[in-house]
């Protein structure tokens, strides 16, 4: 069995855990988002796999994989793609969270978007595109929030989904308010507007506050005059749970090659929206709307499952791989 130290305490690490999932086994909150090696949410740092430590411990090759050579050289890896299989028995691991760049942003405005979600706009000087992702640091942890806004905006925007028991989100809806400030992390993240799929129809395609990332994905199209048809297929699991109606409608009545597909899987009649209410499973839908989804590229963002779906889905609809960006919300306020 191998152990693990981290912040103090020292816990065992299993042959089938990887390392962020024996942290939050013991209740430790470490940033994550895929859990697939791409968006580097969750580095940390490890004096064991460092270059110059004494050791002969290497990091996992899955668990460096898109770092550089001076931060494998400094011990980062990736805490959700290394495994206790791949470490030398009997190993004893120190452990701290990467001290990665960070920024200062400074809050212009929070407000409520619905009785589950709230934006906070930041002012902050660091490099983004819409639809990519930040780190918010807080005294209870971090958190990834996908920027609604685009660049042309000035102000990095963020739709977050407060939980019940979500020490973050709960953190800064109770003390977020104009004139905090905070630190974030740099922007991450692949889904965003690229000029190679200007000459395709879009699907933006997404659940919960997975709407966030896909408004500012819109946004960069239309700003950056996308010709072919875009749709934008938004799900909740109830008609009271859409939120930002009223301005994704604007868009819509602007935007002549715009549609917008509000889909719910249960209550229809609970209340009218101002377009029609399609009731039924995201996947089902949009395969009844599409029978060769080749021609299209796809933004997929929300529940992980809907956004696993989905891209086999595409795939299997002859769309190609390449014109595929997904951002899987770990934690989404979809209901299923």
């Amino acid at each position: 069995m191998r152990t693990i130290i981290f912040e103090e305490q020292t816990l065992a690490f299993g042959d089938d855990q990887s390392v962020l999932e024996a942290l939050e086994n013991k209740g430790f909150l470490v940033p994550s988002r895929w859990r697939q090696g791409n968006c580097h949410s969750c580095v940390l740092h490890c004096n064991e796999f460092e270059y110059s430590h004494p050791t002969n411990l290497s990091a996992p090759d899955n668990s460096v994989y898109g770092l550089d050579d001076k931060q494998k050289s400094m011990g980062l890896f990736l805490s959700c793609q290394c495994k206790g299989s791949e470490i030398l028995a009997d190993s004893t691991l120190n452990m701290q969270l990467a001290k990665l760049d960070v920024n200062s942003a400074n809050v212009i405005e929070k407000k409520s978007l619905s009785d589950r979600i709230f934006s906070i706009k930041f002012v902050c000087n660091t490099k983004w595109q819409a639809g990519q992702f930040v780190n918010i640091h807080t005294p209870f942890g971090e958190r990834s929030y996908s920027i609604a806004s685009i660049v042309d905006e000035g102000v990095i925007e963020l739709h977050i989904s407060k939980k019940l028991n979500g020490k973050v989100s709960n953190y800064l809806f109770n003390n977020a308010t104009v004139g905090s400030k905070f630190t974030i992390s740099n922007a991450n993240g692949d889904c965003f507007y690229h000029p190679f799929i200007s000459k395709k129809p879009l699907l933006l395609i997404g659940t919960g506050s997975g709407l966030a990332p896909l408004v500012g994905i819109l946004k960069q199209a239309i700003k950056s005059k996308h010709e072919e048809d875009i749709h934008l297929y938004i799900a909740q699991g109830e008609p009271q749970l859409h939120y930002y109606q009223k301005q994704l409608n604007r868009l819509d009545k602007k935007q002549n090659n715009l549609t917008i597909h509000y889909v719910c899987r249960r209550n229809s009649d609970n209340i009218e929206l101002e377009n029609n209410m399609r009731v039924g499973e995201l996947e089902d839908i949009i395969k009844n709307d599409f029978e060769n989804l080749q021609p299209f590229a796809a933004f997929i963002c929300g529940s992980p499952q809907m956004v696993r779906n989905m891209q086999i889905q595409c795939i299997m609809n002859r769309m190609d791989r390449s014109n595929i960006r997904v951002d899987p919300f770990e934690d989404n306020s979809y209901e299923p």
